[in-house]
């Protein structure tokens, strides 16, 4: 991967004026906590994603607010962005209500999900992502987890969707964990590498906005 190569693209798609805010913003409970979220409208490919531990659905510096706002205007896509208040239950089930009530409005009646989870969220994407079959795409940053080997295998057999994408900053600290696995890789199940990105990419917001850009709909043209 051109780690420059993107960034500098994604420089330049954020310099397009563009709404700067969500079209609907909501609140649903769990475990009696309020997880926030925010919906951009578009079609039946649902881009979903929660943030990592505590996170808002509007993130650091913007970049969940910045990334729904890109895939809309590039791809179409809808875009749903889901807070993680660490009280809340600690399942995607929560995403999957929320998609359930957005395609019932939206009149969809046949969807596709591609699910990005980091850190937190990407454990739960790990374990949860086989139990729905419109999650057609998974992108796992940072996945802070040292599966067994079972753990793994039964990933692997049970994820009946179109791809996942294991993605390891080179200082994070489950980069190693990451590299004895990616021997699974095949051409559905991909393990990536960012040189000089550490769990949190610090100083790498935009190539965070960049990975579901690349990974859910433009890997051919890098």
């Amino acid at each position: 991967m051109d780690l420059n190569t993107i960034s500098e693209r994604i420089n330049e798609l954020l310099k397009i004026p563009s709404n700067q805010q969500f079209d609907i913003t909501d609140t649903i409970y769990s475990n009696n906590v309020p997880v926030n979220y925010g919906i951009v409208k578009g079609n039946n490919t649902i881009v979903v994603y929660k943030s990592g531990l505590n996170g808002s659905y509007i993130g650091w510096k913007q970049k969940y607010l910045k990334i729904a706002r890109l895939l809309n205007s590039e791809f179409g896509c809808s875009v749903i962005s889901v807070s993680n208040p660490a009280e809340a239950e600690r399942s995607i089930s929560i995403e999957m209500e929320i998609v359930k009530e957005y395609v019932k409005k939206s009149n969809f009646y046949d969807y596709k999900i591609y699910y990005m989870g980091y850190s937190n969220s990407a454990v739960m994407g790990f374990y949860e992502a086989k139990n729905y079959k419109n999650i057609d795409k998974l992108l796992l940053i940072n996945l802070p987890l040292n599966p067994s080997v079972e753990e793994m295998s039964s990933f692997f057999s049970t994820f009946k969707g179109n791809s996942v994408d294991f993605v390891y900053g080179e200082k994070d600290y489950c980069y190693k964990v990451g590299k004895i696995y990616s021997s699974y890789e095949n051409e559905r199940i991909h393990f990536n590498f960012l040189k000089d990105v550490d769990h949190d990419f610090t100083d790498n917001v935009n190539l965070f906005i960049s990975l579901p850009y690349y990974f859910f709909f433009n890997r051919k043209e890098f």
